[in-house]
């Protein structure tokens, strides 16, 4: 798979898990408890990144979910584009987190 294809796939991903987000927050705020139905997204995101489930960091993690929880900040349509541009900063601190990280062990392994 290419880095494009990838980088595309996954920014996909995390706006469809952003708009999951704001379904999520919207219920919560309505008095229903959806947290339950948590999708994962960010597992398949790793994967997708070239990280083992062993390799997802702390910061990496603390990263998306910050994200997600800007969410609720934009307005909620069907097709979530205007949370493209959150998904695309999203994906680009992640490669940036996991590029650092990426460097950093490298380090310790020489």
């Amino acid at each position: 798979m290419t880095a494009v294809y990838n980088k595309n796939l996954i920014v996909l991903l995390i706006q469809q898990d952003l708009k999951h987000n704001q379904l999520v927050e919207a219920l919560w705020k309505a008095g229903l408890n959806a947290n339950i139905h948590a999708l994962q997204i960010s597992d398949i995101v790793a994967s997708l990144m070239g990280m083992r489930e062993e390799e997802i960091s702390d910061q990496w993690t603390e990263i998306y979910f910050s994200f997600l929880d800007q969410a609720h900040c934009y307005k909620i349509s069907e097709m979530a584009e205007d949370l493209k541009p959150l998904a695309e900063e999203c994906y680009n601190t992640l490669l940036a987190c996991k590029n650092i990280e990426d460097r950093t062990s490298h380090r310790v392994e020489i």
